[in-house]
């Protein structure tokens, strides 16, 4: 008896904007040479630990929103959605 052909397996390359990527990367970047500004900056400390904390709130925005898009996270919510889809 023949066995049944299997299904080739689905791409697990899931698309992300390289632009979208870039633009992440390219804020990331100035927010960083805001930082050394700040740093070296002769503000007062008050304002100048303003400034850091804010900075820090952004990286950590950008942060979360680079690994929602991240091509590894997309794959692994990806192979989720098929591994639920086949239950």
């Amino acid at each position: 008896m023949p066995t049944p052909k299997k299904r080739p397996p689905r791409s697990s390359f899931v698309p992300v904007d390289p632009d979208l990527l870039r633009h992440l990367a390219a804020i990331g970047n100035n927010v960083n040479q805001v930082a050394r500004r700040v740093n070296v900056s002769r503000l007062d400390p008050l304002a100048q630990l303003e400034l850091q904390v804010e900075l820090h709130g952004i990286r950590a925005e950008l942060r979360a929103i680079r690994e929602e898009v991240s091509p590894q996270r997309l794959r692994k919510a990806s192979a989720e959605t098929e591994a639920g889809d086949a239950h």
